[in-house]
């Protein structure tokens, strides 16, 4: 095994979180698998990720346990800090709990794996799926009434994705040294990112549930404090947000 992190690229896989949790203990800690093309990405919940050709498809690997909030932290923070990088005029911003937007349109998302011991079943690590919206134009979206948008759809630029993927991994290798040892300092950047805090919104539940209230505040482990009309507040750690006015 190479100890040394190092971008590992296919050209297509089902995958790139499925690979590197099926090669967990062959990759370095700190690596990341990059994919051309994906066959059955994946999102949040089971949603399919539709993986066309030109994009950022790729996993970090992590070989620490570190709580499930954290994970999505290294992984919105990368992503957002390496989209400004290529795009400085847009405004790019976080939805929690961990995609990146811009404007009010998906332009990145992070799905966290674990990974567990075979045989003891505990976990020892995990991995950070990012998905990043590079070169997919405009139509693509407008197509299949997509409600995203990629750095093309917006300036009109094709980017370099070997350039934009070696960055992210700079950007993840950073992030991933930082919460060792500052997590408080991650945290707090994470939530500055998060705009919508103090609007008022509607938590869409997997029940089909919408729940309205004031984005209050976003606690420490990740979940969103939500302030209802008579100022009580309730902790809410999945569902879709969705904001009225943006």
């Amino acid at each position: 095994m190479n100890n040394k992190p190092q971008i590992i690229r296919l050209d297509k896989t089902d995958s790139t979180n499925r690979y590197a949790l099926a090669n967990f203990a062959e990759l370095a800690d700190a690596s990341l698998v990059l994919a051309k093309e994906q066959t059955a990405g994946h999102g949040r919940r089971g949603r399919k990720w539709l993986s066309p050709p030109g994009n950022i498809y790729a996993s970090f690997v992590v070989k620490r346990v570190l709580h499930p909030s954290q994970l999505a932290f290294i992984g919105a923070l990368s992503s957002l800090q390496t989209l400004r990088t290529y795009a400085t005029g847009l405004r790019f911003w976080v939805k929690w709990p961990n995609d990146v937007y811009v404007k009010s349109m998906k332009i990145s998302g992070v799905l966290s794996e674990t990974h567990t011991l075979e045989k003891s079943n505990k976990p020892d690590g995990a991995v950070i799926g990012i998905g990043v919206n590079l070169n997919t134009g405009k139509e693509f979206f407008e197509a299949g009434n997509i409600p995203g948008t990629s750095i093309l759809a917006e300036t009109g630029k094709i980017s370099d994705i070997g350039k934009f993927a070696a960055s992210l991994h700079n950007n993840l290798c950073k992030m991933y040294q930082e919460i060792s040892v500052n997590p408080e300092a991650v945290y707090e950047l994470w939530k500055k990112e998060n705009i919508l805090i103090g609007k008022e919104i509607e938590i869409i539940q997997e029940s089909g549930d919408e729940i309205k209230g004031v984005f209050k505040d976003i606690d420490v482990d990740g979940s969103l404090i939500l302030q209802f009309p008579d100022g009580t507040t309730r902790n809410f750690h999945s569902g879709e947000v969705s904001v009225s006015h943006f």
